[in-house]
């Protein structure tokens, strides 16, 4: 969504952060959306918190799988990021 807003709020001062074309609008929002919902809100220490609360209350607790957890999903999407970013 801020893609669009900066789009249209500061369209009257040049450039574009969005293509115009269809096709190449749609894949620049996908590359936006992985990072949005698959990479960031893994930083998120509340998210990280959250996960290590939960495996506190398991009978064999692991210190810290909340970042061990966080980290190998932000590497793997980073790496559907590279993937998409390659085939561009």
């Amino acid at each position: 969504a801020i893609i669009e807003f900066l789009d249209s709020a500061f369209a009257d001062r040049g450039g574009m952060i969005l293509p115009l074309e269809p096709i190449a609008r749609a894949k620049a929002k996908e590359i936006a959306e992985i990072v949005n919902s698959g990479i960031q809100p893994l930083q998120n220490l509340s998210t990280i918190q959250t996960l290590d609360s939960m495996a506190a209350q398991q009978s064999n607790p692991d210190e810290g799988v909340g970042k061990k957890f966080a980290k190998e999903a932000i590497e793997k999407g980073l790496s559907i990021l590279e993937d998409k970013i390659s085939r561009l």
